[in-house]
Order: C-alpha cells, then structure tokens, then sequence
C-alpha cells in the first residue's frame, strides 16, 4: 500500500520546502523488472529513457504488471494527498485556494493522474530544471535498488544540492511543482558542464506518476 511517511520533514533541510518521502510495498521481484518488462518496445536508438504507461498494459494479462499500478490506484492517491495536507499544513500556501476542504476533492476535480514506470539508461542526466506549471505534483518510486534517485536543489544558491530522495526499493518522493522543487537526477555537481554526469553502473527502474492540472 502507498503511504505517506510522515517524518519526512526531518530530512529536508528546510521544512517549508513541499517535498515528502512515500513508500510502497508488494512489489514484484527485481529480475521481473528488469528483464521480464520489453524496455525494447517502442524505443529509440539512444533514448536515454524509457516509459511505459499504465494504459500499454491494458491487453496484457501480466498480473505483475498490474499489480505495480494497483498499489497507486486513484483511491490510495488521494487518500496520501489528504494525508499531506494534514500533515504539512504549510505546505500548499503557493496556491490561492481555500484548502479548507478535502484536498482530495480538489484532485479528482481538477488533476488528472498519470502513471508509468522507466527505465533510465545509467548514462542518463537530468540537469536541475522545473516542470511546466500545468503539472501540479509528481511522485517517483524506485522499482528496485537504485544507485541514484531524484536529486533536488536550491536554485536561489547557486544551485546547492540540498536532498538526495531515496534510493531503496519500495521508497521515494512526491513533490509539490513549485519555485521551491528544482530537480534533476546523476546530476554531476562538481562537473556540471559534463555531459554524462554521474555515471552509474546500472540501469534505473522507478514508477514515475505526474498530477496534471486540467486547464480548460
């Protein structure tokens, strides 16, 4: 089950910073994710990432598969949005709206949810970027034991890395889009004009969930 781990802001170097750890569990093996997933399918020649959304698993009848998706189904979702309003009381001041009510009902009014999970080649760098402001949240959980995860900086210093997401399987990160959660991944911060960044050994798998504002 998807749930929020409420202590999160004991990592976070400042606590005002929307940025919560989750976990999940019953997860399927490793060698299932690695090697039992076509990451070939529909790929480019030296595409640096790989997604499958949850809809090409639709007329697929593996049950891992959708066993991934059904531990973030739209219930559980909404449930762990609820629980960070609760939790963070602070940490939706960037939106004028009256959060009085269930946070969970202004999602399924106004945020549509969209999963898949990657595979990011180990050469694969993201530098330090924002998301477009139609995305509302984005969550990413590790698949298996990854090298590197989610890495996240204060863009008003100089791009200072100020967290590192976890990189255990089952754990990760939602965060809030806003002026507060730059972020990138193997971003090399000794060496930012490099081309490759951090080099890892091995590829990384993670489940990747964007909240995007329905704008009419």
């Amino acid at each position: 089950m998807l749930v929020l781990n409420k202590n999160t802001n004991e990592y976070i170097v400042n606590n005002s910073v929307p940025i919560f750890e989750v976990s999940i569990d019953n997860l399927p093996d490793d060698d299932f994710i690695i090697n039992g997933i076509d990451w070939e399918y529909g790929k480019l020649p030296n595409q640096a990432r790989v997604g499958h959304p949850a809809h090409d698993f639709k007329s697929n009848d593996d049950k891992l598969v959708e066993k991934i998706f059904n531990e973030i189904n739209d219930e559980n979702i909404f449930k762990l949005f609820d629980d960070i309003k609760e939790s963070n009381k602070g940490s939706l001041d960037y939106w004028a709206y009256d959060w009085s009510n269930s946070f969970a009902n202004f999602c399924k009014k106004n945020i549509e949810i969209n999963n898949s999970i990657i595979r990011d080649t180990n050469q694969k760098k993201l530098p330090p970027h924002f998301d477009c402001r139609q995305t509302f949240a984005t969550m990413i959980i590790n698949l298996v034991d990854n090298e590197t995860s989610t890495q996240f900086f204060d863009f008003r210093n100089d791009n200072k890395l100020m967290y590192n997401a976890p990189t255990k399987k089952g754990t990760g990160v939602i965060w809030i889009n806003c002026e507060l959660t730059s972020h990138g991944n193997s971003y090399d911060i000794e060496n930012p004009h490099s081309d490759f960044g951090i080099i890892r050994e091995k590829n990384r798998y993670a489940l990747l969930t964007t909240y995007m504002l329905n704008i009419k």
